[in-house]
């Protein structure tokens, strides 16, 4: 498979995004623009289904155990950003989603700004902001990373 088709397979698996698919793509030898693109768009392929899974779980939370269960834990795991996104919106988006770490991707912040109210259109642009942002961030790290050991 082509290095390119595996950074944005990659990178479009939820937990793994950009964060995985950008060292690998520098690592199988693409250069790093090129590898960074691939990242973002294959973690942006995710947004709608996550827009539109929100939609669902919410509607079926009503009706059905599990979806209430998934719904509570998705809360959980967003409320620690509440505080940012009610105090910055499109902005407090971003920094969730652009500061690299576990459990502040695409999905939290889309949890996180869902819960908060933001309407649709600021949300996407905060996503697309933090997205970029963070896989820039990767990207200058794996590049410092691989220049160490080269």
């Amino acid at each position: 498979m082509h290095p390119a088709l595996q950074v944005f397979l990659m990178s479009a698996v939820p937990i793994l995004e950009f964060k995985a698919g950008i060292p690998l793509g520098i690592a199988r030898g693409l250069h790093p623009a090129w590898a960074t693109a691939l990242g973002i768009a294959g973690t942006l392929v995710q947004l709608p289904f996550n827009l539109l899974f929100l939609h669902l779980l919410r509607r079926w939370a009503g009706r059905y155990r599990p979806a209430r269960r998934f719904l509570v834990w998705s809360r959980m795991r967003a409320r620690k950003h509440r505080q940012t996104v009610r105090r910055y919106g499109v902005l407090g988006v971003a920094i969730i989603v652009g500061v690299p770490i576990p459990g502040t991707g695409l999905f939290t912040g889309t949890v996180a700004g869902s819960l908060i109210g933001l309407p649709t259109w600021p949300l996407v642009l905060g996503l697309v902001l933090g997205t970029i942002a963070a896989a820039a961030l990767v990207t200058l790290t794996t590049q410092g990373i691989v220049h160490l050991f080269a």
